[in-house]
């Protein structure tokens, strides 16, 4: 350092080019964000580091679990505010994919699932014919 807070050899290239050192931006950046995450806790701190593991490649660690019951009332709860944003966005004039085609979309998930369910007659039914003597005994139709 020559007094002024940067090395000798950024000073230098700074003067003489008269251009910005992104490198030695960059790095500062990564250093002011290294240090800030260290006064974090908690949540806050497990996210940070989450996070920094998948930017550096890592793979993200699994969300904890929650009971079926309770993932229900989240999952409900997450479709009304993605709904109540959806609904902004339109009165608003905001493009969003998939929003306009999504009714017919389901229309269409909707009109193939009944084909495949009138369409599937194959196996056994738990609910058809009488079990006895360790006999299944079947009507006709089935």
């Amino acid at each position: 350092a020559n007094g002024t807070g940067r090395t000798a050899a950024t000073g230098a290239a700074a003067e003489e080019g008269g251009f910005f050192d992104h490198g030695a931006l960059v790095a500062a950046s990564a250093e002011v964000e290294v240090f800030s995450a260290s006064r974090l806790e908690g949540k806050a701190k497990r996210d940070w580091m989450a996070q920094r593991i998948t930017s550096l490649g890592g793979k993200a660690p699994k969300k904890p679990r929650v009971p079926f019951k309770i993932g229900i009332g989240m999952q409900a709860k997450k479709e009304q505010r993605d709904e109540k944003v959806r609904q902004e966005m339109l009165n608003h004039g905001t493009y969003i994919k998939g929003l306009h085609s999504k009714g017919a979309s389901e229309a269409a998930a909707a009109a193939a699932a009944g084909k495949a369910a009138a369409k599937r007659e194959r196996g056994l039914k738990s609910t058809v014919g009488n079990f006895s003597g360790g006999t299944l005994y079947l009507d006709k139709q089935a």
